[in-house]
């Protein structure tokens, strides 16, 4: 990897070949296009050029405060293709990055701009605690039915049949979705106490029902009656319920209590219980270190996100 300074008017050698010169020439533009929408009075661009002819640029600003670079942008030139290889915290949002990558690469012609999705966030943006971080994917395609990135035109191959799967989970009870899910988890291990017997009957209830394709009245029945159970055990008791390490049962304890302490209705569609946990969000400050709601919802979303297809890599078309 060697590091390219920036100097406009940099005379070429006489023993550089044409294609050398064409090269520099290109590698040249491309920095001044970049330098157009990332303002040299701004920002700090430091480019790379590879062995390969891939060129790349990490973008800071130039505002002290701002540690992270704000995006990697990586040009191939061959193939006309940029790849956007992080967007990370700083003193501009993703939005503007997302609208000054197009015109980038709108005014260089190029065909693509590609990602990978990893999005998320933080309860508490100075100190960031990983137990409590939030897939922001999972949320908003729980909430809009389409991904961050999604909405300004990044999509997968697989992205239309994603949406159908999608709008099934949201419309579902909450309930439901839950422990279509929670049985689907690799730690599940049923053993032969009387709490256990009823998730098991419950588990074989979901297998029926996803075999089936069907909805039956008896089983959100049966899903409202086990959920009062749950309600009337302390936590104390319920940690008597506990054999073998199988935490199964309090991610099922610490969700299902989550979501009633806000008196939300799990026998909504899906949808609306992640609106109504979004009213709270917007009520609730991120700042607060341990905070119940956003280690609550990192919970619920960590399940979700285990069991949501959604590929990541992503492409928009120019």
């Amino acid at each position: 990897m060697v590091k390219r300074t920036k100097k406009r008017d940099s005379s070429l050698n006489n023993s550089y070949s044409p294609t050398k010169i064409t090269e520099i020439r290109r590698n040249e533009y491309i920095t001044s296009v970049v330098d157009t929408y990332f303002s040299p009075k701004l920002y700090l661009d430091t480019v790379y050029i590879f062995d390969d002819k891939t060129i790349q640029h990490y973008i800071r600003t130039k505002i002290h405060k701002d540690q992270n670079v704000c995006v990697v942008l990586i040009f191939d030139d061959k193939i006309k293709d940029l790849y956007i290889d992080q967007i990370d915290t700083c003193s501009i949002n993703g939005n503007t990055i997302l609208k000054k990558s197009k015109q980038i690469s709108t005014q260089l012609k190029y065909k693509t701009i590609r990602l990978y999705d990893t999005s998320h966030i933080y309860f508490n943006n100075t100190k960031p605690d990983p137990k409590c971080k939030l897939s922001l994917s999972t949320y908003r395609i729980m909430l809009y039915g389409e991904s961050w990135y999604n909405k300004y035109g990044f999509k997968s191959l697989n992205h239309s049949e994603e949406v159908e799967t999608w709008d099934v989970y949201r419309k579902l009870p909450f309930i439901e979705t839950f422990y279509m899910f929670l049985a689907k988890e690799k730690t599940i291990d049923f053993n032969t106490n009387s709490w256990d017997g009823k998730m098991k009957r419950l588990k074989t209830q979901i297998e029926q029902q996803e075999a089936q394709k069907e909805t039956f009245p008896e089983f959100y029945k049966l899903l409202s009656d086990e959920f009062k159970s749950i309600q009337s055990i302390t936590r104390k008791d319920y940690n008597e319920f506990m054999f073998d390490n199988n935490t199964i049962h309090l991610l099922e304890y610490d969700i299902l209590s989550f979501i009633n302490n806000y008196s939300i209705n799990m026998m909504t569609s899906t949808h609306n219980v992640f609106k109504e946990l979004e009213k709270i969000r917007l009520k609730t400050p991120n700042t607060q270190k341990g905070s119940p709601f956003y280690c609550g919802l990192s919970k619920v979303l960590n399940l979700f996100h285990n069991h949501i297809v959604y590929t990541r890599n992503l492409t928009y078309l120019i």
